[in-house]
């Protein structure tokens, strides 16, 4: 081989370095966007999620809830028109399966209940007044501080009913004492909601309440063990309102990509999540491409 062959050959690969160097930074970096969208795509989901709860809880619930609060506090009703009202109020609130007044002092509370949901309770043979009515004590237990409460999920497991409890004082003038306008809430069709985002995204996604139970599933599966369910259990305890996203591995050695989000009501969690391989998986063919 001519000196000059060997100086062709030797400025050839000089010039390739730089480019091997420059192909390598540009894998990375691809890999990492590819990767950082990834991860950006699950907290798109759970922000999705989160929102569903808050604006059920804002709008479906709470607002109306608080326009009958105002009509039961107005001086200008008599008790057969509040009756109506509540009466009248139940049927056109989808959500909300029984109202209820309670009055310090009065045992008997006056509570209505919505008719379909009754009729579903009386066809298994249980009683819905009795199942949806909130006696004093476990109202004492419930409303602590604060103008309202949100919260005490129950699961009624032959009906597959899911339901909270929302709670606003009364002003005292209004009874003379010490009074709650309370509400019994299905989560039906919040249930129906996610499982909707969870058909639209193809990724699972979950509700953790803060023992590590999964909400909406059959038997409340305990899921403590879990990673990412134990970020969410941690984050609740300290009353901490978030949305993140973190890798994990399973007990089984599977790894993860995870997301969560804590919305400011109901004390749970969402939670998504998909096998590391799958989520990154553009990433990973990006940088075989580029390395061929």
């Amino acid at each position: 081989m001519s000196l000059r062959t060997k100086l062709l050959i030797f400025s050839i690969i000089l010039a390739l370095i730089p480019l091997g160097i420059a192909g390598r930074s540009m894998i990375k970096i691809t890999r990492d966007e590819l990767k950082s969208s990834a991860n950006d795509k699950l907290i798109v989901t759970v922000k999705k999620v989160t929102q569903e709860i808050e604006d059920f809880y804002k709008y479906s619930w709470l607002a109306p809830l608080r326009l009958i609060k105002k009509a039961v506090e107005s001086e200008d009703l008599g008790v057969n028109a509040k009756l109506s009202l509540l009466t009248e109020g139940i049927k056109n609130i989808p959500d909300i399966v029984a109202l209820q007044i309670s009055v310090q002092g009065v045992s008997t509370p006056l509570l209505v209940t919505q008719d379909e949901f009754s009729n579903k309770l009386k066809n298994l043979s249980i009683d819905s007044k009795e199942f949806l009515k909130l006696t004093s004590e476990h109202l004492a237990t419930l409303k602590k501080d604060g103008e309202i409460y949100a919260g005490d999920l129950t699961y009624l497991a032959e009906a597959d009913a899911w339901i909270v409890t929302l709670i606003l004082e009364l002003d005292q003038r209004t009874f003379g004492r010490s009074a709650t306008l309370s509400a019994r809430v299905n989560l039906d069709r919040l249930k129906k909601r996610i499982e909707n985002h969870q058909s639209a995204e193809k990724i699972p996604i979950k509700l953790i309440d803060i023992k590590g139970r999964n909400i909406f599933a059959f038997g409340m599966p305990d899921l403590s063990k879990n990673r990412l369910v134990k970020t969410v259990m941690e984050l609740l305890a300290s009353n901490i309102r978030t949305i993140g996203a973190q890798p994990y591995q399973r007990l089984s050695g599977e790894k993860m990509l995870g997301a969560y989000g804590i919305p400011s009501i109901l004390s749970m969690g969402v939670i998504v999540e998909k096998n590391e391989t799958d989520a990154y998986q553009a990433a990973t063919e990006m940088q075989n491409n580029l390395i061929i």
